[in-house]
């Protein structure tokens, strides 16, 4: 028997949908789930409720994501703006 390697890949754009069921909303998360064979990938679409283990740590994960990516551009944009002044004091020191 062959073994099959699984990778999760999210699909952004079909999160956090919801799904009637018993006239309650759920939320659920889609993924894509692609199992690859030899030389040959073969996906398929699965849904997992939002309560679950792996949503719950994608959804924390992305936040953290977000955080991080925030915090960064803060410090870009702090750091042009020290450059930029300090251009603008040699500029009106060399005068």
């Amino acid at each position: 028997m062959k073994r099959k390697s699984m990778g999760w890949i999210q699909w952004p754009s079909l999160l956090s949908r919801r799904k009637a069921i018993s006239s309650t909303y759920v939320s659920f998360h889609f993924y894509i789930l692609d199992l690859k064979k030899r030389s040959y990938s073969q996906t398929r679409q699965i849904t997992v409720p939002s309560t679950s283990a792996l949503a719950v740590h994608t959804r924390s994960a992305q936040l953290q994501d977000k955080v991080e990516q925030q915090h960064l551009k803060r410090l870009v944009l702090d750091y042009e703006q020290r450059e930029e002044a300090e251009e603008l004091k040699g500029m009106f020191y060399n005068l």
